[in-house]
């Protein structure tokens, strides 16, 4: 497929729980490392962007896990992006095992002005980001989320481990 990319992975143990099991932490930093490389390759990375101000931000992910992950599993991830929705920009993710296909996920990507803490409004295609993009992603994008059923369960501090290279909280801590 045209703008995939492919990765692989070996399951280290310093990224399993006491089941010898990936974490869920470490399974989105794995597919945002993935993206990030690809997004390298696109010409529209961390380096490229940033002499505009601005970063890519991960918005929503719908995720199906077919297979546990565990330590010393060879893992292949790939991922390729999709047609842009508006502001949205979404990039399929699969996990294999042994060739078998063990996670699909579709991440929706937005742009962020990190000066301005709001979207950017940077044409993305005028960035080198491929124009030629009609793929459907593999599962049903995410549906924006219902908050009006969101309850107040604590108050958390962000630390220093929790803060990325755009400085804020990044979406793994969040799991």
């Amino acid at each position: 497929m045209k703008n995939e990319f492919s990765k692989s992975h070996i399951v280290n143990s310093y990224e399993i729980d006491s089941n010898r099991k990936l974490r869920l932490d470490n399974l989105f930093m794995l597919m945002q490392d993935v993206a990030t490389t690809a997004a390298n390759i696109l010409n529209v990375g961390k380096d490229d962007l940033d002499k505009f101000d601005i970063a890519w931000v991960l918005s929503r992910i719908q995720i199906d896990i077919d297979k546990s992950i565990y330590e010393n599993d060879k893992l292949v991830l790939s991922t390729w992006p999709c047609k842009p929705l508006f502001s949205f920009h979404p990039r399929c993710i699969v996990i294999y095992d042994q060739g078998e296909v063990i996670l699909k996920a579709n991440t929706i990507w937005t742009l962020l002005n990190i000066k301005e803490r709001c979207l950017a409004n940077n044409d993305i295609f005028e960035l080198g980001f491929p124009t030629d993009l009609e793929v459907k992603p593999i599962l049903p994008l995410p549906k924006k989320i219902d908050t009006s059923k969101v309850e107040y369960v604590k108050t958390y501090s962000p630390k220093y481990s929790d803060i990325d290279s755009n400085n804020h909280v990044n979406n793994t801590k969040y799991i």
